[in-house]
């Protein structure tokens, strides 16, 4: 609110002052004493119109407005060199008619805002085109036509941005609906890491076994090739009973040919067949001392087949228990390892 003005050599005032009141201030006096120069004053520290130095009093070579706006101080003087404005105590140059930018926002006052005692009725005798000038001047039109061009400017941006989302939002949808097949495939993958994992367990089972198992085949290799020196002894034995008897029948008939010889007239027989079975006894004896032989070792091999038998059982047993009667593979039932 404007609350003091301070006039020095400004047209017919040398000196002068008036403090406003908060409501209406009204100035009355006769014709040509200064009344309308206050508010050519008044006008001129604001707007810095009228231009020149046409207003300096005669034989003063500066002039000065003082002005008490809200409790500060505006201060405009002028004269041989001097063009400033004071706002405050600080000194802001003024060029031309211009007004420091610091001072107008201050007073934020235009032009249109005053209105002279012979100025014609405010907007009513302007043209359009002025009185359009003149609006434009108060409510700022270019400000807001350029804020509505920006405002349109951004709306369209905004709409291709809107339908480029559109588009990427249908074509990322289509993909989305093209990959329909992932939850299956997750479900798979579980089943999967489920078999994974069944298959290392028996993996690791396989290898405890495979040892255990190795030790199964060699002894039943072993056992079978027991098997067969038994089977090769039991043979043996066999002809070793008949060795036997071949035997009692040589020992009778060499008591008969020792009786034999006692006789003093005998008639030699043929002696062919007798040296034929000497030489077979011989024979028969050899085989006799060698199944003999043969039959030690059979009772060594059947006691050595009997603990590796037992072994096997025992291995079997264990086998069996760690299987629990299915192969770790595939599952099927084992039955008997004999």
């Amino acid at each position: 609110m404007l609350q003091k003005i301070e006039v020095r050599n400004f047209q017919c005032h040398s000196k002068f002052a008036i403090e406003f009141d908060e409501h209406v201030t009204t100035m009355v006096g006769p014709s040509d004493v200064g009344k309308s120069s206050i508010i050519r004053a008044l006008r001129w520290a604001c707007t810095n119109i009228p231009a020149g130095d046409a207003f300096i009093q005669d034989g003063k070579t500066r002039c000065g407005v003082r002005l008490k706006v809200d409790g500060k101080t505006i201060e405009r003087t002028k004269g041989v060199g001097e063009n400033n404005y004071k706002l405050n105590g600080k000194v802001y140059k003024s060029f031309g008619s211009n007004v420091p930018e610091p001072i107008v926002d201050f007073l934020n006052i235009s032009p249109v805002t005053w209105q002279g005692q012979h100025d014609s009725p405010f907007w009513l005798a302007e043209t359009a085109g002025q009185v359009g000038r003149e609006l434009n001047a108060v409510v700022n039109l270019e400000s807001m036509d350029a804020a509505l061009s920006t405002v349109n400017q951004m709306v369209t941006k905004g709409k291709a941005r809107q339908d480029a989302a559109r588009e990427r939002l249908r074509s990322t949808q289509e993909r989305l609906d093209g990959l329909g097949w992932v939850e299956e495939a997750k479900e798979d993958m579980g089943e999967l890491e489920v078999a994974c994992a069944s298959y290392e367990g028996a993996q690791a089972t396989f290898a405890r076994l495979q040892p255990l198992y190795n030790d199964v085949v060699r002894e039943h290799n072993r056992l079978d090739a027991l098997v067969r020196i038994k089977e090769s002894a039991e043979k043996v034995e066999s002809c070793g009973a008949v060795v036997v008897v071949a035997q009692d029948r040589l020992d009778k008939l060499s008591g008969i040919i020792e009786e034999a010889d006692g006789l003093h007239v005998v008639e030699v027989p043929d002696m062919t067949a007798i040296t034929t079975s000497f030489e077979a006894t011989g024979k028969t004896q050899v085989m006799l001392e060698a199944m003999q032989d043969i039959i030690q070792k059979h009772m060594k091999a059947g006691e050595t087949v009997r603990m590796y038998f037992d072994k096997v059982r025992e291995a079997e047993g264990e086998l069996a228990g760690e299987l629990e009667g299915r192969c770790p593979l595939c599952g099927a039932e084992t039955g008997d390892l004999l």
